[in-house]
């Protein structure tokens, strides 16, 4: 039942997200009343109300709620005070609940933030934000007939596929493997933007929230080696040896410019950050080249189109000042 409604919440956008919600929220809380858009005035800022008690809710439900928060503010803000100018005069604001999904992703803590300033310039007695675990947890409450009724039973094959499919085009999405060359050049060059290393943290936390099944062992294993490599990646590039330059974190040789007592100990240094960084560079592109041939076996035989990444040396750094790219065929345990 549960990975019928991770199902269902993942593949929910807009409007569909907004019907989850109402036909939840229905069974949960008496006297909660949805609210339908009225020809061009739309629903004032108000997808459902608890008209007695004062209560509101405005639904958000972007297709990638991570990639820019400043909508999810501005959204917030905007619903609030269109909410505020219309329904107030029908039923005083006591409490505004901003619902959003967040495919079990997490929001930034900008719009709890954003939402106790709402309660405190209005007076409110209480806001907050609903985000999809919150929203499961409402119907973990409720009976079983009202489950059944909300979330129909589903073959689970299709299930578990549906979420194994739904993983796999959010990687190749948050981790932007079609311009993978880019981000391979970059770590060939000892560097990372940091919008791509902002993904690969992203990806990692997406692998750790997502409940994978029992169905697929091979896949599993894939999937848990593919966390344990971009996990191991993003964070070769923490640390004092790292600095941030025009958006790019990169080795830090700023010491070469100046004279040092320890050139050679601190030259030896790099060279094993370097070795290190192109062995976890190796195992992410070899990582997940396995992931995704597990998908196509199990999920879907034509993603990512078939294709595969390599390591991207166009500068020739590895190869004698020549353009190559190479194909990792093994998992480099241990440091070069």
């Amino acid at each position: 039942m549960y990975l019928n409604f991770r199902l269902c919440v993942l593949e929910a956008n807009a409007q569909r997200y907004e019907d989850l919600f109402v036909k939840i929220m229905g069974a949960y809380k008496n006297g909660f009343q949805p609210v339908r858009p009225h020809g061009n005035i739309g629903d004032r800022g108000n997808d459902g109300w608890i008209k007695d008690e004062g209560i509101y809710y405005q639904v958000y439900a972007p297709e990638d709620v991570t990639k820019n928060s400043t909508d999810v503010l501005n959204k917030a803000k905007a619903d609030f005070i269109k909410l505020k100018k219309y329904w107030d005069k029908i039923a005083p604001l006591k409490e505004y609940y901003f619902v959003v999904n967040d495919k079990y992703q997490g929001v930034g803590p900008h719009i709890s933030k954003l939402l106790e300033e709402i309660r405190v310039e209005n007076g409110l007695d209480k806001t907050g934000v609903i985000l999809a675990q919150d929203l499961q947890n409402f119907f973990h409450d409720l009976k079983p007939e009202q489950k059944i009724s909300i979330i129909p039973l589903l073959d689970s094959q299709n299930v578990h596929q549906n979420i194994y499919k739904f993983l796999a085009d959010q990687l190749i999405k948050i981790l932007d493997i079609p311009n993978w060359v880019r981000t391979s050049e970059n770590l060939i060059a000892n560097a990372i933007q940091d919008s791509a290393l902002d993904n690969f943290y992203k990806a990692n936390l997406l692998i750790n929230k997502t409940q994978l099944s029992g169905v697929y062992e091979s896949l599993n294993n894939s999937i848990i080696q593919l966390g344990i490599a971009i996990l191991d990646l993003a964070e070769h590039f923490s640390g004092n040896l790292v600095r941030l330059d025009s958006n790019f974190y990169r080795l830090d040789k700023s010491w070469r410019q100046k004279w040092v007592s320890n050139f050679d100990e601190q030259s030896e240094r790099d060279t094993v950050w370097i070795n290190e960084l192109y062995r976890k560079h190796n195992n992410f592109v070899y990582s997940f080249n396995v992931f995704a041939e597990n998908v196509r076996k199990y999920i879907q035989l034509d993603f990512y189109n078939g294709q595969v990444i390599t390591i991207v040396d166009s500068l020739g750094v590895y190869n004698e000042m020549v353009n190559s790219e190479y194909l990792p065929d093994q998992f480099i345990e241990n440091p070069l």
